[in-house]
């Protein structure tokens, strides 16, 4: 069963919006004239290359708009634990079969991990509880003969995402024909402008931040002009940091004040705060 929403933390309070909080620009020397100039060209709708330099980069960048997000899908839009159990039977009795022929740990162990399976990433439960890599690979491979119901639930707040200006990028790690029932059922394409699915069985695998990368380039967006929302501080919050784009970390089940995101919000009706 999914934990319930803790409290907002200090952080969640700084996210919604609190400015004292945000990190200050730092005053820059511009004489009168200088400043005329600034001012008849911003009421102009013009921001020269020149007047930008006398200002500092730091000015142009804080006023730079968020043209786009980029969307976590599971835990963020959807959660996992929503797919009723018999549905995921056939993959937990392949996951045993293959647990009977690779072993590597113990069948209590094995069975203790299945119900983290309905809530967690495969990688993530492989992980924790010690699964040899031969293993994982045979989760993952199993998993793709899922078939999900032709409806799926949204998190309730999704509408308030949906209703902001910025476009909306999903990008999903997962097997890829699970992902994308996820999408069909949850009825995602309507308002999304595109997909990309960061898949777990690729060999190599891609990676989040690779994978966001090639968005960047692809779609011509400078990384100021992108927020990336979600649940995981390892994998779309840190890919995120690591290319300059801020991160938005929905922490519905509690969050830490030593989280590494730009701001932490307990739901995405948060959201629009922090854009």
């Amino acid at each position: 069963m999914a934990k319930r929403p803790q409290p907002p933390t200090a952080r969640d309070s700084r996210a919604e919006g609190d400015a004292s909080h945000r990190e200050a620009i730092p005053p820059v020397e511009i004489s009168p004239e200088r400043f005329e100039a600034v001012v008849h060209s911003i009421s102009d709708g013009v921001l020269t290359e020149s007047i930008r330099a006398s200002i500092g980069r730091r000015w142009a960048d804080a006023a730079m708009r968020v043209t786009t997000l980029f969307l976590d899908l599971d835990h963020t839009l959807f959660d996992p634990a929503s797919i009723p159990r018999e549905v995921m039977e056939p993959f937990f009795a392949e996951l045993r079969l293959a647990h009977a022929r690779i072993g590597g740990v113990s069948r209590e162990s094995l069975e203790s991990s299945i119900p983290e399976l309905m809530r967690s990433p495969i990688t993530l439960v492989a992980r924790r509880y010690g699964w040899p890599e031969e293993l994982r690979r045979a989760c993952l491979q199993a998993s793709a003969g899922v078939v999900l119901p032709a409806r799926l639930p949204l998190f309730p707040d999704v509408v308030d995402l949906i209703h902001l200006s910025q476009r909306k990028i999903l990008v999903t790690t997962g097997v890829r024909s699970v992902q994308a029932q996820k999408i069909d059922a949850l009825g995602l394409r309507a308002w999304l402008e595109a997909v990309y699915v960061d898949d777990a069985l690729a060999v190599p695998r891609r990676g989040k931040k690779a994978l966001f990368r090639a968005i960047l380039d692809e779609r011509c967006l400078a990384p100021e002009e992108v927020v990336v929302v979600g649940d995981s501080l390892e994998s779309e919050v840190a890919a995120g940091a690591e290319l300059g784009m801020r991160t938005v970390h929905v922490a519905r089940w509690g969050c830490t004040p030593q989280c590494p995101a730009t701001y932490c919000v307990p739901d995405l009706r948060g959201l629009a705060a922090v854009l």
